[in-house]
């Protein structure tokens, strides 16, 4: 940019040096210098738009390093115009300093005249120029290098942030971890404890029925024993009721000896008492009399 402004400066400078060089006399150089001043000024002009146009449309430049880069370029320019302007205001003091040597009719004064007025405000301009123009770049340069901290220090945040995210994704996941491997652990300890539950139900229903079975054995085996004791009774009363009858008999054998009679009913053989409400004994293998077998009612024989 800056080789492109300065071309078009030496240049219109140029121009105005040849069109002095090839003109001897200041009616031409009025006529014709002048309006060529005018167009080059209209032609920086322009210029100086096309290039506010591009900087526009820089969309890939950031914004900072963008408008230093527009702040030095809008300097340059108002230096530059400032520059034409008193290159217009040199027109009008070299058209006066001319006048005075019209009559000498020496042409290569006049060019040297020309010569070291511009010379010596160029080369002032230059110097400012350049003055400016490096302490804009310095500026340039420093909001350069600020972007690029700013840029590193957003960098790093953003690193930290991510590294921040992360950390907590991480804690995140080893608590929803730990929550899940909780949960399996109280799920299992509640299986645990339901089949510990369990067990423990269908133990005490076998305990239960256990009992029950000894119970019921027990009850049965007191009803055994009961009945066992009835039998004995019973046993010990027959035995009793039996002796007592052996007693019995033997006492009435002793005086069936001297009663009893042989008596025949349905073929079989008897001993009895006597035959109207005496006592019906049992023939025994050997004839001998055995046990009472029944009784006699008004005749009539009754066995038991």
């Amino acid at each position: 940019m800056d080789a492109v402004v300065s071309n078009i400066t030496n240049g219109f400078l140029n121009d105005i040096l040849k069109a002095i060089a090839s003109r001897d006399e200041l009616a031409n150089y009025q006529n014709i210098i002048l309006p060529e001043l005018l167009a080059a000024v209209a032609k920086y002009c322009a210029f100086k738009d096309s290039i506010l146009e591009r900087f526009k449309s820089q969309p890939t430049r950031t914004d900072t390093i963008c408008k230093c880069e527009h702040d030095v370029f809008m300097t340059r320019l108002n230096e530059q115009e400032l520059a034409l302007k008193e290159c217009v205001r040199l027109n009008q003091a070299t058209t006066e300093r001319l006048d005075n040597y019209l009559v000498e009719d020496t042409p290569n004064i006049r060019m040297n005249i020309v010569d070291s007025i511009i010379q010596e405000k160029t080369v002032e301009e230059e110097v400012e120029s350049d003055a400016k123009a490096e302490e804009q770049e310095a500026r340039v340069d420093e909001q350069e290098e600020e972007a690029e901290e700013e840029a590193e220090e957003e960098e790093v945040q953003v690193d930290e942030q991510e590294e921040e995210a992360e950390a907590e994704a991480q804690v995140d996941e080893q608590e929803a971890q730990e929550e899940a491997e909780a949960e399996e652990e109280a799920e299992a300890q509640e299986e645990a404890e339901a089949e510990e539950e369990e067990a423990q139900e269908e133990a005490e229903a076998e305990a239960e029925e256990q009992e029950a079975q000894v119970n019921e054995q027990e009850e049965e085996a007191q009803e055994e024993a009961e009945a066992e004791e009835e039998e004995a009774e019973e046993e010990e009363e027959a035995q009793e009721e039996a002796e007592e009858q052996e007693q019995d008999i033997s006492e009435e054998e002793i005086e069936v000896d001297e009663e009893v009679e042989e008596y025949t009913y349905k073929g079989k053989k008897y001993y009895v008492t006597n035959t109207t409400s005496g006592k019906i004994y049992a023939c025994t293998v050997d004839d001998d009399i055995g046990d009472q077998v029944g009784i006699f009612n008004n005749g009539k024989p009754i066995f038991s």
